[in-house]
């Protein structure tokens, strides 16, 4: 069985029953909702925090393409709605390798929506047209200014002046092709995460993701600007709502805000299950991250050609379950913010303590700071989604209450880890839950950030105007960490 440096002896060996309860021999085949083909670990950026091995210059074969999308479609689940996604490097440095791969995938006539993440340098022309033919959905990595941007070319400069300028061409596949504005957030941009969340929607992304990069290391100070950060887009989400201004979707903070209101257990993203990876070579792995993991062969399912062949790893992510989830420092069970936490990645457990359980102490900190920023904010909102006044009044009232009456801070946030229902009818796939069909973004993890609320669900934010919500931005808007309604805070 793989080799694992911590977490219960006792999970991993009933793993190997949990399904069919005929152990490995009698397991069944992964049924899957997802894939993603790293075509290329090519890139003509080279950012500071990327872990892909861009200058070994690889690139997947069309023979590897096909096999690895005959393979999907071989353990597709029957009837549901599929994702194929891509990961590089770059997607767009081999845009004939993609096109081929959604055309073969679609040619039996099954729903497949097809997602890519991109650092956007490359979209123009022919590069657009194809994203417009086959309605990719595109997460578009935008760190903010140049001056919180650590993406530079290959060759040097920055990279984000050139994106910039080619976001209007990119802004019109928008809705044909949804697109994701995907922020990665380190110690040395988070000071500067509210303005640019703020920049991005004055640019017209309207869903915005940003998430932290787990594997550098986060000080108590840039922990602090985590937490702080989180309190100004709160006050711009009051300010947008005061003002009668829609805001962006921001899947990041609605992931903690629905946990904070409806109570859902975390849910387990799928990898190794419902979703699977391969690399340039053909290799399967549970998900992208796993493709570029050290001691990855622990955990690698098999290969495109001869189909998924490691049992006992298929049977171990079956089973994988984040009630199950091991800290590196604390208990999930005691911790204050066991309600609104959305947090668990086998990847990044992997990656940093070889066990696809074990918890980041990284990640526990931030997930702490995040949810005591947002639960002032969900506090306010109420169990459903309904119609509010935009009135100034109305902002009015919540710009006081959420500056004087963070005792309320718990009114709807559950009691303990067990997934009790606040809302009994709510839809299993509401915001922040994981795994579900329209939660997977291909290069954007969905754990805490991807899921899409259903439409009667709470919305993004203290607005709750919904996911499809046009962004606007004015010069007027209120600033960020500023009290929305002068003369009430």
């Amino acid at each position: 069985m793989p080799a694992v440096a911590r977490g219960p002896a006792a999970c991993y060996e009933s793993a190997f029953f949990s399904l069919g309860g005929g152990g490995v021999m009698g397991m069944t085949s992964p049924r899957l909702r997802g894939m993603t083909l790293t075509v290329t670990e090519r890139c003509n950026l080279r950012c500071g925090y990327c872990y892909v091995p861009v200058e070994h210059g690889r690139t997947m074969s069309p023979g590897i393409a096909d096999a690895a999308v005959d393979l999907f479609l071989r353990h597709a689940a029957d009837g549901a709605k599929l994702d194929l996604s891509f990961f590089g490097g770059e997607p767009f440095l081999v845009p004939e390798l993609l096109e081929r791969a959604v055309t073969r995938t679609r040619a039996g006539g099954r729903n497949v929506r097809v997602a890519t993440p991109t650092n956007g340098t490359l979209l123009e022309d022919q590069n657009l047209s194809l994203c417009r033919r086959h309605g990719l959905e595109l997460a578009v990595s935008l760190d903010g200014e140049p001056r919180s941007s650590d993406r530079p070319f290959a060759g040097g400069g920055d990279s984000t002046d050139r994106l910039v300028a080619l976001l209007p061409g990119i802004l019109e596949l928008d809705p044909g092709a949804r697109l994701t504005a995907r922020m990665t957030v380190t110690p040395a941009n988070v000071d500067e995460l509210s303005e640019n969340v703020r920049t991005l929607a004055g640019l017209g992304f309207h869903r915005i993701v940003f998430l932290p990069a787990y594997e550098l290391p986060w000080g108590d100070d840039a922990v602090a600007s985590w937490k702080r950060e989180h309190e100004r887009i709160g006050t711009w989400l009051v300010g947008l709502a005061g003002t009668g201004r829609r805001a962006p979707d921001l899947p990041t903070w609605r992931g903690v805000e629905s946990r904070l209101l409806l109570g859902k257990p975390r849910r387990a993203c799928g990898a190794g299950a419902r979703l699977a990876a391969v690399s340039v070579d053909g290799d399967i792995y549970p998900c992208y991250r796993f493709v570029f993991a050290e001691h990855r062969e622990e955990f690698r399912l098999g290969d495109v050609r001869d189909g998924f062949t490691n049992a006992e790893a298929l049977a171990l992510f079956a089973a994988l379950d984040p009630k199950l989830a091991q800290p590196e420092d604390g208990d999930c069970r005691t911790c204050e913010a066991r309600d609104g936490c959305t947090f668990f990645c086998p990847a990044l457990g992997f990656w940093t303590l070889r066990d696809p359980l074990a918890v980041p102490a990284t990640a526990c900190r931030l997930a702490r700071a995040q949810v005591e920023a947002i639960r002032p904010y969900a506090a306010l909102q109420p169990r459903r989604a309904a119609p509010r006044s935009r009135s100034r009044w109305a902002a009015a009232v919540v710009a006081t209450a959420v500056t004087g009456a963070a005792a309320a801070a718990s009114c709807y946030s559950s009691t303990d880890d067990t997934g009790s229902d606040v809302v009994a009818e709510a839809s299993d796939d509401a915001a922040g839950d994981v795994g579900g069909e329209d939660g997977y973004v291909g290069g954007v993890c969905p754990v805490g950030a991807d899921a899409d609320a259903d439409e009667d669900m709470i919305g993004p934010g203290i607005c709750a105007v919904g996911p499809d919500a046009d962004a606007d931005a004015d010069d007027d808007a209120p600033t960020p960490g500023e009290c929305p309604v002068p003369g009430i805070c």
